[in-house]
């Protein structure tokens, strides 16, 4: 049985992780042509980097795997595949981010992306 200190630690993987690679997630977006101009819409007054929702996915797997490397949380791993679909709705919910900050999707289609993200998490 996990303690609180271990899911301490797997928040701790996941803050570093995602700390580490925000960065290198807004270079390679800027490099792309991925950032958000300043609009009338927005509060900021320079053009920032979108996409950024790829590092924090990136801290979600890490520390889940992390989390199932230890051993200590074999209870919340085995015979569920629950996490399978924290992951799955992630990743769907991280698509519709990927393709909104680059593409511009309209709203129907965003909404309609986050339902089955959420359909996902209900299957798992």
């Amino acid at each position: 049985m996990p303690s609180l200190f271990d899911y301490l630690i797997i928040g701790f993987v996941a803050a570093v992780v995602t700390f580490l690679t925000t960065p290198v997630v807004s270079t390679i977006a800027q490099r792309r042509g991925w950032v958000a101009q300043p609009n009338d819409r927005s509060v900021h007054t320079t053009a920032i980097p979108n996409v950024g929702g790829l590092g924090m996915l990136l801290g979600l797997v890490i520390a889940l795997a992390f989390a199932q490397s230890l051993g200590r949380f074999d209870a919340l791993f085995d015979g569920s595949i629950e996490h399978i679909g924290v992951i799955l709705a992630a990743l769907a919910i991280t698509a519709i981010g990927f393709f909104d900050d680059t593409r511009d999707l309209a709203p129907p289609a965003k909404v309609t992306g986050i339902v089955i993200a959420a359909m996902l998490l209900t299957w798992f």
